[in-house]
Formats: structure tokens, C-alpha cells, sequence
């Protein structure tokens, strides 16, 4: 006997409910010992019937049974619209304006360092041989002075003596205003020291000439002028001492000084130069 429709449907569900392993069913197994024969044979039917419709139709997964293929996948769904832009925030309120800064400090003066010392100046040179004729120029003439006073009867003393010496002598670099005659005139430009390390023309104001080195150095004329002048060698060069023209230093046009630390005096007698 074929089921009805609704018989078929109520066996599709009562195959879910055994496929799903539902409370109910086994609650209704449960009663089966209230039952009567018949109507237990009847759910027995019912039963039977159902688990062939399931299988029939493959809604019952059997143990060893082939699963049902994968349905297609459906399409895409539309994209949704964009939502509408939000409105732009408004602007803030101006800040209030920052506090004025505090004072500066008061700048601190400082004292600058003081200017270095100049270099001192050379000392003057005299030599022994100047000290010795001025030392014997102050004798000739104490001898002078004292003559005089001899012949007029009466002795000076050394106090005396010096007093005089010193009204008659004058030291300086300019000559005295109107010297009276044996006035004794000491020119300090004539005992100048001066340093030469080349080619160089001795000047009136010359004494001592400190060379070294090479070179040539030339006298000045003779003619009028009865100086003199020291000429030192004090490096390892050779220093020529030449006489003007055709003057002469001891009947030779020209001099060396060849030795470190050899020195020549020489004078002039008025028209030629001596060594002394």
C-alpha cells in the first residue's frame, strides 16, 4: 500500500528526527512496553517505512553511504551604497595670547687684560779702550787745572779739581754753546753700539760695529774727521772693511777680519785710517 502525501511527510520528519537522534522519538520508544501488540507492530510499520523513505530520499546518512554533492554557489550579492559623507567639524576658538616674557639679566662688565710690556732696549756699549781715553783725557786735564792754580800760589783739592772738571767737560749729543777754549766736549753719539749683518756704510753717528755674516763694510772720508771706530767680527763669516776712494788703512785700500771674535780699531789721522 502506497503512503498518502501527508503519510510521507509525517515519515520525512519522523527520518529527521531519527537522523538527529531526537528526545522525543526515544521517549516515544520508551512507551513501547505500554503499547499493545498491534499498535506497537503499527509504529514498528511506521517506523520501517520512514527509515526506507529517508534512505530513498538520502536525508538519512547511512553508516557507510556516499554524501550528496555540494550545491553550486550562489551569486554575488549587490554591493551596498556608499553612505553620505559627514559633515567637516568647525574651527576651534582662537587661544588667548601667551604672557610676555620675563626681563634679561643685566650684562656684567668685565676689565680687559692688560697690554703686554715692550722689549727693553739695548744696552749702550763702551768699550775698555773708550774708558780708558776718557779716563785719561779727566787726568790730563786735572794736571792742566792744577798747574793753574799752582802758578797762582795756592793748592786745589780734589773737590776742587772735579768742580772745574765738570764746568769744563760736556757730555752730550749736541755740542756746547760757546765753549770757552781746552772745553772738553764727550759726544755720546760717539760711542753708539750698532748691530750689522750685511752690506753697510759707516755714518758719523757710528762707534761700535757688531758684524756677522759675509759682507762689506766701508768707512767713511778721513778728510776732516779724526775719530774712530771699533769693528768686531763676532760670527763665522769674513767681514772686508773698506777705506773711500783712494784712502788707506795702514797703506791698504781695503781690510778682512777673517776670525770670530777678532777686532780692529782704527783712526783716522785727518787724511788716511790707522789701526791702533
Amino acid at each position: 500500500m502506497k503512503p498518502s502525501p501527508q503519510q510521507l511527510k509525517k515519515l520525512e520528519r519522523l527520518a529527521k528526527v531519527l537522523d538527529n537522534g531526537d528526545v522525543e522519538l526515544l521517549t516515544m520508544l520508551d512507551e513501547l512496553s505500554d503499547k499493545t501488540d498491534s499498535e506497537i507492530k503499527a509504529i514498528q510499520a511506521v517506523v520501517t517505512e520512514a527509515v526506507s523513505i529517508a534512505e530513498t530520499t538520502k536525508k538519512m546518512k547511512g553508516d557507510d553511504g556516499i554524501d550528496g554533492k555540494q550545491g553550486e554557489k550562489g551569486e554575488r550579492g549587490t554591493d551596498g551604497k556608499d553612505g553620505k559623507n559627514g559633515l567637516d567639524g568647525k574651527n576651534g576658538a582662537t587661544g588667548a595670547p601667551g604672557k610676555d616674557g620675563k626681563d634679561g639679566k643685566d650684562a656684567v662688565a668685565i676689565d680687559g687684560l692688560d697690554g703686554l710690556d715692550g722689549k727693553d732696549g739695548e744696552d749702550g756699549f763702551v768699550d775698555d779702550a773708550t774708558v780708558a781715553y776718557l779716563e785719561a783725557e779727566i787726568k790730563e786735564l786735572e794736571e792742566r787745572i792744577r798747574k793753574v792754580g799752582a802758578g797762582r800760589g795756592s793748592m786745589l783739592g780734589r773737590g776742587a779739581v772735579q768742580t772745574i772738571v765738570r764746568e769744563l767737560i760736556t757730555v752730550g749729543d749736541t755740542a756746547p754753546i760757546a765753549p770757552t777754549e781746552n772745553d772738553i766736549w764727550i759726544d755720546t753719539n760717539a760711542y753708539s753700539y750698532r748691530a750689522v749683518t750685511g752690506t753697510y756704510t759707516i755714518t758719523p753717528t757710528d762707534y761700535m760695529l757688531d758684524c756677522s755674516g759675509t759682507f762689506t763694510i766701508t768707512l767713511p772720508t778721513a778728510v776732516g774727521f779724526t775719530g774712530e771706530y771699533v769693528i768686531k767680527n763676532s760670527g763665522t763669516g769674513t767681514v772686508t772693511l773698506d777705506a773711500t776712494g783712494s784712502e788707506t788703512i795702514d797703506g791698504e785700500l781695503m781690510i778682512t777680519i777673517v776670525s770670530q771674535w777678532e777686532t780692529r780699531h782704527v783712526r783716522s789721522d785727518g787724511a788716511n785710517w790707522i789701526e791702533i
